[in-house]
């Protein structure tokens, strides 16, 4: 009976031996990476990071003055593609229009967010207060800085949203290029301008005699034209053209900034009141929301 026994012993100590290292192995796998910042990844890897932002009306934070858009609340979903752990510092996303045409609008969020690998969340109400007019023009979501685009916002308000696609094809990346080939022309063409101006300047004396030349000549080294205004206008804020009129002042005036400025305006028709008024600037088409003579116009 003795010479069974140890045999027993002996294999039972072989099997306790041989599940030591499984153990050790497994507890390894289980502990957690550390996730990577976004901007910290290159851009192979943040290609593999999916967005997607849907503006909401916001009528609770509204005036109640049924005569302007209730401001807009946005939402964002982050999907992670990729192989590694990522983390978002949730105060850093911000809208941000390039030219000018739009308030920046910075995260009303605080906080971490991490995603892992294949893992999908949804943020409510990153941006709030942002104005309807701001979503129907250029300018994108970012992480950061100018160098993280996410999604241009062009029709974020839409039913499905806007998602990290548009910056590859279609409507929003047409138009926020334009506005970018719009702004390296303008400033290849100041010079110019300048130089169009001493002109103008330096032939004043001349052109005494001759008011209605000297405006044409200043108006069209200031850069745009009124119906030029005017299409600008109708491209950040489409309008139905059987229930209301666009128009715009026949004479540049002078902005509470000092810039010289179409003053553009949208009303019903058969109405006295005009329900927005845009502020167009000459020298670079950019746009502001309001009357010229307001503060910060």
């Amino acid at each position: 009976m003795i010479g069974l026994v140890l045999p027993l012993t002996a294999c039972q100590q072989t099997n306790k031996a041989s599940n030591t290292p499984t153990t050790t192995s497994k507890s390894a796998t289980s502990q957690s990476v550390e996730p990577v910042a976004y901007s910290d990844l290159t851009k192979a890897q943040q290609a593999k990071v999916f967005f997607k932002f849907k503006a909401l009306s916001d009528i609770a934070s509204g005036d109640g003055d049924h005569n302007m858009p209730a401001p807009l609340v946005v939402d964002m979903t982050v999907k992670n593609n990729g192989k590694q752990n990522v983390s978002f510092n949730l105060a850093k996303f911000l809208m941000f229009d390039a030219k000018g045409n739009a308030p920046t609008v910075k995260s009303a969020k605080t906080g971490t967010l991490k995603l892992k690998p294949g893992e999908t969340q949804k943020i409510h109400s990153i941006f709030e207060n942002v104005s309807s007019q701001a979503l129907l023009g250029t300018g994108a979501f970012y992480y950061m800085n100018v160098d993280f685009k996410l999604a241009y916002y062009l029709n974020a308000a839409n039913a499905k949203g806007v998602d990290s696609n548009n910056l590859k094809s279609g409507k929003a990346k047409n138009l926020n290029e334009k506005a970018q080939e719009k702004i390296a022309s303008t400033s290849e063409s100041s010079s110019s301008r300048t130089d169009n101006n001493e002109t103008v300047q330096q032939n004043s004396a001349s052109s005494q005699d001759q008011p209605e030349v000297q405006a044409a000549q200043t108006q069209q080294a200031q850069g745009i034209t009124a119906q030029e205004a005017v299409n600008i206008v109708r491209r950040i804020h489409p309008i139905d053209d059987t229930t209301e009129n666009i128009g715009v002042n026949p004479e540049p005036t002078t902005s509470h900034s000092g810039r010289l400025a179409w003053w553009v305006t949208i009303r019903q028709k058969g109405g006295m009141a005009a329900g927005f008024h845009y502020t167009v600037y000459l020298d670079d088409g950019s746009v502001a929301e309001g009357q010229p003579f307001q503060p910060g116009n």
